[in-house]
């Protein structure tokens, strides 16, 4: 049986965490070592005290080395009655989303906002944001075409400013947001490069180069959730061993940790081992207690279990499908969208509920590197088995790809109902 592959959709939810997409509590991202949840001012909530800072009760990433004045922001809110809260709430319907978008609109009128490039660099972002997740909320185009221009309408407002560096975190993530739904890889590849060479030592995040390491990370799972073709795999271990080597900062020791990740997934354990000599002399050098901490342990264990992955399949042919069976009242969400790009295809956007997260999450850590199939009244409904690369913590999977809209409706419908 010929089996077609869709990891990139997966992967597309790790990439999309740093942005505003939803509010939901995460775990088990790249990160690993938080539990986060993510404002639609594209800027993450963490548990982890030390690193984190307040905005109207709203916890926010610390970025030492943002310039706008939160304060400002937060009058500006005040004024017209709005507060980081209301617009961050995950509990939000789409009507009350919509009313955030038209408070905030109205600001753009304001003399405030239009004698001010920081305020009016924030109202546009969150309201890229925010239309980002009114997009997954209903899967309409025209909410995906409103983010993509405010996006890069508040790009443009503080581009070529190099103070502005930290706060311009959060409109490039939307950007790579945006490039991901279209399903635009060149542009998200190109936009991942850029930060990783351009944005290093802005004063963002957990430790210093967290924001260029973590896009190191990006470029690697693109890879990691076969979203690639086999000459752009090449091509992006190129362009990472280039990376590993003109950085010796936290940058290029990421890149070495994810390429002897891949050598030891793919059972080349000489190249893995001669990486792991390497990060491990670098490290010694590197003052950065935090980032050996929550980098590298978690690393070298992944390493470690993908070498020994790659020992007992080494010259199996056949691997094992998980069929994971879902009934109507599992389900949270379910989306029919359509992927803006050359071919055109549809998808069913699944959201398990809570309760259900941590049996799909065992599940599929049981299972990596087998495929995955999804079963509804006994019968299997995937309409491709894609690869399981990681445990999936968010309770979220994807269904398609379906040539026709109808086609995809149906499968809506079906694990909708019961009795279907």
């Amino acid at each position: 049986m010929c089996i077609k592959r869709i990891s990139f959709v997966i992967w597309l939810s790790s990439l999309l965490g740093i942005f505003a997409i939803s509010c939901e509590t995460k775990t088990g991202d790249s990160d690993g070592e938080h539990q986060r949840t993510v404002n639609n001012v594209g800027q993450r909530a963490i548990t982890d005290t030390a690193n984190m800072d307040k905005t109207q009760g709203v916890p926010v990433i610390h970025a030492a080395g943002a310039k706008i004045d939160r304060d400002k922001v937060t009058a500006m809110l005040n004024e017209k009655g709005l507060s980081f809260r209301q617009i961050t709430s995950p509990n939000a319907m789409t009507e009350d989303i919509q009313e955030s978008i038209d408070q905030l609109t109205a600001l753009l009128d304001t003399d405030t906002v239009q004698n001010d490039e920081e305020l009016e660099y924030f109202v546009q972002n969150t309201l890229g944001s925010i239309f980002l997740r009114l997009y997954e909320q209903t899967g309409e185009k025209k909410h995906l075409d409103q983010a993509e221009k405010h996006v890069d309408t508040a790009i443009s407002i503080l581009k070529g400013q190099p103070d502005y560096k930290a706060d311009l975190v959060d409109a490039y993530s939307g950007r790579l947001a945006v490039y991901s739904l279209r399903g635009e890889q060149e542009k998200v590849i190109s936009l991942l490069k850029k930060l990783i060479e351009e944005y290093q030592n802005i004063g963002y995040g957990l430790y210093k180069n967290w924001f260029s390491s973590r896009q190191v990370e990006k470029i690697y799972n693109m890879i990691r959730m076969d979203s690639l073709n086999a000459h752009k795999v090449k091509g992006t271990v190129d362009y990472l061993t280039k990376v590993s080597d003109k950085y010796k900062n936290e940058v290029g020791i990421t890149a070495q940790m994810v390429l002897a990740n891949h050598y030891a997934t793919t059972g080349e354990h000489e190249k893995a081992n001669r990486l792991i000599r390497k990060i491990e002399e670098r490290l010694t050098a590197l003052d950065n207690s935090e980032f050996k901490k929550q980098k590298w342990e978690r690393y070298r264990t992944q390493i470690e279990s993908a070498q020994k992955r790659a020992d007992e399949t080494f010259g199996q042919t056949d691997r094992d499908t998980l069929f994971y069976e879902v009934r109507p009242e599992m389900i949270e969400q379910a989306i029919q969208r359509k992927r803006e790009d050359a071919q055109q295809l549809y998808y069913v956007d699944v959201k398990l509920k809570q309760k259900y997260h941590s049996d799909f999450a065992q599940k599929t850590t049981d299972n990596i590197g087998n495929f995955m199939a999804i079963v509804h009244n006994g019968d299997v409904i995937s309409s491709s088995f894609p690869t399981i690369q990681i445990g999936i913590s968010s309770g979220r999977f994807t269904l398609g790809p379906y040539e026709k809209q109808e086609e995809a409706k149906r499968i809506l419908r079906r694990i909708l109902d019961a009795n279907q």
